[in-house]
């Protein structure tokens, strides 16, 4: 992955939301990475709220879908792409805090059994009618968040967390 374009907003809404209105009005031609210190209206799977916290990560990185290759997980992920993009966040909170966390299907991820991390995609078509997966990830690395489901957090830099996985996801997952 040579070039990525990224954008880091104070607030947004959603960093999801905010992804899928840009991809639907652009053509999408390197990955987009689209951040915020702080949303308003972060949403997870099921529409699920997403509780924001100043200092916790919430991004959306959007990328080409024929560029990946997510088939050689699917035996041993049942829920596929989500989860193997949990799997990778896993994979790089490790490398970057030494913490383990767990997979929780479909795409969560968990210290002991408490929520860290979700991950979520949604499919959207750009300019060029090509499929973009936006991934939206949000993982507490400050703060715990106050939700009906028990949350903590795992300590580290959110940007250098998001730049990580970011070269993870490169190393298992491009083609």
């Amino acid at each position: 992955m040579s070039r990525i374009i990224w954008q880091h907003y104070p607030t947004l809404d959603s960093t999801q939301t905010a992804a899928i209105k840009f991809v639907e009005t652009n053509s999408i031609d390197c990955p987009v990475l689209i951040s915020t210190d702080m949303q308003t209206a972060g949403y997870g799977t099921q529409n699920r709220n997403w509780v924001s916290q100043p200092g916790n990560l919430f991004a959306t990185f959007c990328i080409k879908q024929e560029s990946c290759n997510f088939a050689q997980f699917k035996e041993n992920m049942s829920e596929g792409d989500a989860l193997t993009c949990a799997r990778i966040m896993q994979v790089a909170a490790q490398q970057l805090t030494g913490v383990e966390l767990n997979l929780k299907e479909p795409n969560d991820l968990m210290r002991g059994n408490k929520k860290c991390c979700g991950i979520m995609i949604n499919k959207v078509e750009d300019l060029e009618h090509q499929t973009i997966l936006c991934i939206g990830i949000g993982f507490n690395c400050s703060k715990s968040v106050s939700t009906t489901q028990e949350t903590t957090f795992t300590k580290c830099d959110k940007t250098q967390l998001m730049f990580k996985w970011i070269d993870v996801f490169n190393q298992m997952v491009l083609e």
